[in-house]
C-alpha cells in the first residue's frame, strides 16, 4: 500500500541529491570525518540470548542468512562476509529485535561477534499490538567513520539487501512479512545528529511464538544493560524508554511492501544461492566469456528482471537498464519498465565513463552484464519516497544478484556511479540512476573460509 500526499519542497529533495549524488566526491572532498556515539551499550553476558535455541523458525532463518559471518575470504580486500553485502563488509546498520506482548516490550540488539541478541530494554509500553519486528537503524558513528554523511545513502543501499534476503526467507517459509519503510522520520535531510536514525522495519507475522517468552530467564527479565548518552538528547531522563517508544510513534507508514513470492520460484536452493553469492573483488576482472546460448539467456534474465518490477507497488516509478556487453554479434541494451521493454542506443556509449572514482579491484572490460536501477524524480519529491527508492533500488539488485549467481555468474554491487553521464548519454530526463550490479565469469575465485 502506498499514500502519495503531502509533497516536499521541491528544492529541499533537489539540494539533497545535488549534493549526495551528483557532487558528492566534491562535497565530501574536504569533509572533516568526525562521527561521535551519541548512545552506547556495555555487554553484558547475562543479557546475552541465543535465538538459534528456538529451532526450526523463520526468525532463525533470517538471522543466520542475513546477519551472521558466514565466511572469511583472506584473498579479498575484505575479509569478513555475511551472506547480505554491504559497503565495505562494514555491516553498519544496528539492527534491533522487537516483541510486544501483553504491554511489554523487549528490545535486543543483534551483536555480530558473538551472533547473539543482548537485550537492552525489557519493560512497560504504551503499545498494546502484539508484534515482533526487525528494526533497521543507520548508525552514523559506525559507517560515518568512513564515509562521513555520505554513510547515509550506503547505509540505505545496506537495508535494502538485508530485506530482500529477509523477503526471501519468509517466502520460503510461506510466513507474511511486511517491509514498512522510513516510518519514523520523514527524510535524513540534517544528519548531523541522526545517529540510530531508522530506516526500515520487516514486520513479521503475529502469530509466531514469543522469542522472548522461550528464551529469556527471569534474570534477563529483572535486568537492563548499562546504556549511556554521550550527546544532547530530546529525552535525558530514561533515555533508551523513551527513544524506544519514540520509535513507535512513527508517521504514517507511507510505502509498504513484500515482493519475493512471483520470484522465488527462479531459485531451485535459495539458501545455497545466498551462500555462493560473492562481491567479487578481483583486480583482474571478469573474463567476458560468451555462451551459445547468449540469446536464450538474456531473454530469461529480462523475464526475471521484468518479474522483479512488476511485483512493485510503485512499478511505474522504477526503470532498469540492462546491458548485454558479450553479446555474439554486438553489445546490447535493454530498458524495462512497467510500459515494456525498449532498446537502446549504445553507438556512443563508453563503459570507461561509468565509474565517477577509481578503478580500485576492478576491471570493467570483461564485464558480461551491467545493469542499473533509474528512479523518476517524482517519486523522490513524496513523503519518504527518497529513502523507499533507495532502499528498494538494492531489493532489486539483491534479487537480480542472486539469480545471476543461480547462473553461475560473479556479480559485485556498486554505488560508485557517474549518473550525469548515464543520464546524459540514455536521455534519462528526469531521473535518477541509483545503483549498478555488474556480472561476469571471474578470472580468480577467492579462497573462503567456514566460519
Amino acid at each position: 500500500m502506498t499514500s502519495h500526499t503531502h509533497f516536499h519542497k521541491p528544492s529541499k529533495i533537489d539540494d539533497f541529491i545535488q549534493r549526495f549524488f551528483y557532487d558528492r566526491y566534491d562535497a565530501f572532498r574536504d569533509e572533516v570525518i568526525f562521527a561521535p556515539k551519541r548512545f552506547s551499550y556495555e555487554i553484558d553476558t547475562d543479557l546475552i540470548w541465543d535465538f538459534y535455541e528456538m529451532g526450526p523458525d523463520v526468525r532463525v532463518d533470517i538471522v543466520r542468512n542475513s546477519l551472521r559471518l558466514s565466511r572469511i575470504e583472506p584473498e579479498n580486500s575484505y575479509l569478513f562476509h555475511t551472506n547480505a553485502p554491504s559497503a565495505r563488509g562494514i555491516n553498519s546498520n544496528t539492527v534491533l529485535y522487537v516483541e510486544v506482548e501483553n504491554f511489554r516490550l523487549t528490545a535486543s540488539v543483534y551483536h555480530q561477534e558473538s551472533d547473539q541478541f543482548i537485550v537492552i530494554y525489557n519493560g512497560p509500553t504504551n503499545n498494546n499490538e502484539r508484534l515482533n519486528e526487525f528494526w533497521i537503524l543507520y548508525n552514523k558513528s559506525n559507517i560515518g567513520r568512513i564515509y562521513g554523511d555520505f554513510g547515509y545513502i550506503l547505509s540505505l543501499l545496506d537495508a535494502g539487501h538485508f530485506i530482500n534476503q529477509t523477503s526471501f526467507i519468509s517466502s520460503l517459509h510461506n510466513e507474511t512479512v511486511l517491509i514498512q519503510y522510513d516510518d519514523i522520520n520523514d527524510l535524513g535531510l540534517n544528519l548531523t545528529n541522526h545517529e540510530f536514525h531508522i530506516l526500515a522495519k520487516v514486520t513479521l507475522s503475529p502469530s509466531l511464538e514469543s522469542a522472548s517468552q522461550q528464551i529469556l530467564t527471569k534474570e534477563h527479565q529483572q535486568n537492563l544493560c548499562k546504556f549511556t548518552v554521550h550527546h544532547d538528547v530530546p529525552f535525558q531522563e530514561n533515555p533508551l524508554n523513551n527513544y524506544l517508544q519514540l520509535l513507535f510513534k512513527g508517521s504514517q507508514i507511507r510505502f509498504s511492501e513484500n515482493n519475493t513470492q512471483d520470484c522465488i520460484h527462479y531459485f531451485e536452493n535459495i539458501k545455497a544461492t545466498m551462500y555462493n553469492r560473492t562481491s567479487s573483488q578481483s583486480p583482474q576482472g571478469f573474463s567476458g566469456f560468451i555462451f551459445e546460448n547468449n540469446s536464450k539467456e538474456m531473454n530469461n534474465l529480462i523475464e526475471y528482471i521484468s518479474t522483479c518490477l512488476q511485483s512493485l507497488s510503485t512499478q511505474r516509478y522504477f526503470r532498469l537498464l540492462l546491458l548485454n556487453l558479450g553479446a555474439v554479434n554486438n553489445n546490447e541494451g535493454v530498458l524495462i519498465s512497467n510500459e515494456g521493454i525498449q532498446e537502446v542506443d549504445l553507438r556512443t556509449f563508453d563503459k570507461n565513463c561509468i565509474l565517477q572514482d577509481g578503478h580500485d579491484y576492478l576491471e570493467l572490460n570483461g564485464c558480461k552484464y551491467i545493469i542499473f536501477t533509474i528512479i523518476q524524480k517524482e517519486l523522490l519529491h513524496q513523503p519518504s519516497g527518497l529513502n523507499y527508492s533507495l532502499i528498494q533500488s538494492a531489493e532489486l539488485i539483491h534479487s537480480i544478484s542472486l539469480y545471476l549467481t543461480g547462473q553461475v555468474y560473479d556479480t559485485r554491487p556498486m554505488k560508485n556511479i557517474n549518473e550525469r553521464y548515464l543520464e546524459q548519454v540514455f536521455k534519462l530526463d528526469n531521473s535518477l540512476v541509483s545503483y549498478m550490479l555488474i556480472a561476469g565469469k571471474s578470472h580468480h575465485y577467492n579462497l573462503r573460509l567456514e566460519i
